[in-house]
């Protein structure tokens, strides 16, 4: 009855080891697709505001996004501020706190195989994106520059181009250049 019991217990871990080894073995790493962001605002003629039914949301940023490794084409990129922390600029004189240098912001950003669609409302529509996500940043006055980590939405790509791209991991950043539009050239990162 022993002996039963130890070629059962036996059987089992071989079977248990064989299970989780499959998996860790089978896994790759990520690969990554890395592209040129050329953003601009027509500061403040280009603001739509309460995009997505999120009171004090903004449209904002919008122009290029060129991933050379995938075509020789640029995707249009668009980008929706959600909220943000301390402003840079306050012109309210009864605030005790100074406008900040730093800003942060929670964001949707979305990716389409032409131009930016927008909806009937003027806000971009994530229905027709070929991938978009959410991202949280911070915008630096004290060098102008900015930096974003995000995820592509589990439900997020609705083009070939991106497909397999679902809930992974996004990198931006880049430097402001504030002049007649503002720019924001940068790097987008999948992977």
């Amino acid at each position: 009855m022993m002996r039963r019991h130890l070629v059962i217990i036996s059987a089992l871990v071989i079977v248990l080891s064989l299970l989780v080894a499959v998996p860790v073995g089978a896994e790759k790493p990520a690969p990554t697709l890395e592209g040129e962001m050329e953003l601009f605002l027509d500061f403040p003629t280009d603001l739509v505001f309460d995009c997505y039914g999120v009171a004090g949301s903004l449209y904002t940023w919008r122009g290029t996004v060129s991933f050379p490794d995938l075509r020789d084409e640029s995707f249009g990129m668009a980008f929706v501020n959600l909220g943000t922390g301390k402003a840079f600029v306050d012109d309210d004189p009864d605030n005790p706190f100074p406008p900040g240098q730093a800003s942060f912001f929670t964001e949707i950003w979305a990716i389409y195989d032409g131009g930016v669609v927008v909806d009937s409302d003027g806000c971009p529509s994530t229905d027709a994106a070929a991938i978009w996500g959410t991202d949280s940043g911070v915008g630096t006055l004290s060098n102008s520059t900015y930096r974003m980590n995000g995820e592509v939405d589990p439900e997020g790509v609705g083009s070939d181009w991106f497909s397999g791209w679902e809930g992974r991991k996004v990198h931006m950043s880049g430097t402001f250049v504030f002049g007649s539009p503002w720019e924001a050239p940068g790097t987008f990162r999948l992977n």
